[in-house]
C-alpha cells in the first residue's frame, strides 16, 4: 500500500505483518536466531570473519553483514578498523521554543507553512505544541539539518512563513482594502486567510495592535509588523525533543566506504552494511525502514 508521499506500508496497516515477514525464514529453519547475545569483537583473518560473542564462543563466517543501527560499541570497533565514521546526531525531532504566548496556541495546526534555516527551506504541514513547534515541516527541517543543528547544540534561529501561498503584495493589498472598505472595523473582529481567531489575535499582539484598534487607526508601520510576523517570523529554538523521542539517527559509516550497488565494504572483503549503521537518514521513519530493507536486498543479491 503506497502513501501519497511515497512511503510503503503493508495492506494490513499493522507492524505485525512486517514482523511475520521477517520471522518466516527464521521459523522455517533457514536462520539461526540468537537473542540476548552481545558481540564483543569481530575481525577478519584467514579469509573469514571471526565474531567473539558473550557466550564465550566464536562464530566464524565467510560473509558478514552489520546492521546494528547506531550501536556505539560497533561504531567504535569500526573506527578502530579504519572506517570513517560520521558522529551520531538525532534526526526527526521537534523544536522547543520559549514563548508562553505561542504555547497557549497548543493544538493549532496548519495545512502548509514554510520554514527556513540557513540554506534549507521546507513547505509542509505544521503544529503548534505546548513546548514549541512540531509536524512534518519541523521534522523534515530537523532531518535535512540534523548534523548542523547538533553542532549548534540545538540553540538556533529559524524563520516561519505562516502563509506561503500568499505573496507579500497580496497581503499589502488586503490591508489597503480593509482601510478603504472597513475603516471602523476592528482588526481582531475576523481572522483572515483561514487563520484561527486565536492565532490571528496572537499575530496582532506580536505586531503591537491593541484589542479594539480599527483599520483606520493602523498605519504603515504596524501593517509592516503584521506582515513580518506572518511572512518572516523569526523564532529562537532552545532545544529539541527529549532524549530517545527522536525517530532516527543521522551519522554512521561514511557512504564512500561502501560500494553503492552491493553495500560491500571497500576496505574488507565480504563485509556488508545495511540500515542506520550507514550515514543515511530520511525524512520519515517509513523511508528509513525502506532504506534498510533495500540495502538488505542488494546484499542478498550480491551474495
Amino acid at each position: 500500500m503506497k502513501e501519497s508521499d511515497g512511503r510503503m506500508f503493508p495492506q494490513s496497516n499493522t507492524s505485525q505483518s512486517i514482523i511475520d515477514c521477517l520471522m518466516e525464514p527464521v521459523n522455517t529453519g533457514k536462520i539461526d536466531l540468537r537473542l540476548s547475545t552481545t558481540v564483543k569483537h569481530f575481525k577478519f583473518e584467514n579469509k573469514h570473519w571471526t565474531i567473539e560473542i558473550d557466550k564465550q564462543e566464536n562464530l566464524v563466517c565467510k560473509n558478514l553483514l552489520i546492521a546494528t543501527g547506531s550501536d556505539k560499541h560497533i561504531w567504535t570497533s569500526l573506527a578502530e578498523m579504519g572506517f570513517k565514521i560520521i558522529p551520531a546526531a538525532p534526526s526527526l525531532f521537534t523544536f522547543h521554543i520559549n514563548d508562553k504566548e505561542l504555547h497557549s496556541l497548543s493544538g493549532t495546526s496548519f495545512t502548509n507553512i514554510q520554514v527556513k534555516f540557513e540554506n534549507t527551506s521546507i513547505k509542509a504541514p505544521a503544529l503548534i505544541t505546548h513546548w514549541g513547534a512540531s509536524g512534518p515541516a519541523i521534522l523534515k527541517l530537523s532531518a535535512f539539518e540534523a548534523l548542523r543543528l547538533n553542532e549548534l547544540n540545538y540553540q538556533f534561529k529559524f524563520e516561519i512563513d505562516w502563509l506561503p501561498e500568499y505573496m507579500e503584495n497580496e497581503l499589502i493589498d488586503f490591508f489597503k482594502k480593509q482601510m478603504l472598505e472597513n475603516p471602523k472595523k476592528k482588526l481582531s473582529s475576523i481572522a483572515p486567510f483561514d487563520l484561527t481567531q486565536r492565532f490571528w489575535k496572537f499575530i496582532l499582539d506580536k505586531a503591537g495592535i491593541k484589542e479594539f484598534q480599527n483599520w483606520s487607526e493602523t498605519g504603515k508601520k504596524q501593517q509592516t509588523e503584521i506582515l513580518k510576523n506572518l511572512k518572516k517570523a523569526k523564532w529562537d529554538v532552545s532545544g529539541k525533543s527529549t532524549f530517545k523521542d527522536e525517530f532516527v539517527t543521522a551519522g554512521g559509516v561514511e557512504l564512500n566506504e561502501i560500494n553503492a550497488e552491493t553495500y560491500a565494504s571497500n576496505r574488507f572483503p565480504n563485509l556488508y552494511f545495511a540500515g542506520e549503521i550507514l550515514n543515511i537518514d530520511a525524512i520519515t521513519g517509513g523511508f528509513n525502514f525502506q532504506a534498510a530493507w533495500t540495502a538488505g536486498w542488494h546484499v542478498a543479491q550480491n551474495l
